[in-house]
């Protein structure tokens, strides 16, 4: 059973951010291999597992039938950048490794375009940031925050 909640988690249930990120689980069929990781993910880390993101159109990842992309919530995790490297140590996103399987990082849309950039997942935007636009005003741009954005293919496997 999938529950979702805003800020609490204690019970070590799979946590949704909302209804709406919960129904983009059920919109499209998932691919095995995303299932496996974020199942991998869930075990290691019951505690910190919320789901922010799953199928949605306005993404090039997001928007793949059957589902191969997922972004979680980073808050609970105590070190993001030592679980990030421990899922890629665990699993291989195909035979080139030409990606990684869990990306730690914070996107931010510019307002004036609606392109989206990806910034340090900690610091954010740096002083004098800039967008291909040309806008550099930081109130001109929603930022999404930190988060794992989590990928996988027909070829990812488990590594060990």
């Amino acid at each position: 059973m999938v529950s979702y909640s805003k800020k609490t988690i204690d019970d070590g249930m799979p946590r949704a951010k909302s209804m709406a990120v919960f129904l983009e689980f059920t919109l499209v069929p998932m691919l095995e291999e995303l299932a496996t990781v974020l199942f991998w993910v869930h075990s290691k880390w019951p505690n910190a597992f919320v789901l922010t993101s799953g199928y949605r159109l306005d993404s090039s990842e997001h928007a793949i039938i059957p589902l191969s992309a997922a972004d979680l919530r980073t808050w609970y995790f105590e070190d993001p950048r030592a679980a990030a490297k421990d899922v890629n140590e665990h699993f291989r996103y195909d035979n080139e490794e030409s990606k990684a399987v869990c990306l730690f990082h914070r996107t931010i849309k510019c307002l004036e375009c609606r392109g989206k950039e990806e910034v340090d997942p900690v610091d954010g935007m740096a002083v004098g940031f800039e967008c291909v636009c040309g806008n550099s005003d930081p109130a001109r741009f929603k930022d999404f925050g930190p988060h794992f954005h989590l990928r996988s293919c027909r070829e990812t496997i488990v590594r060990y």
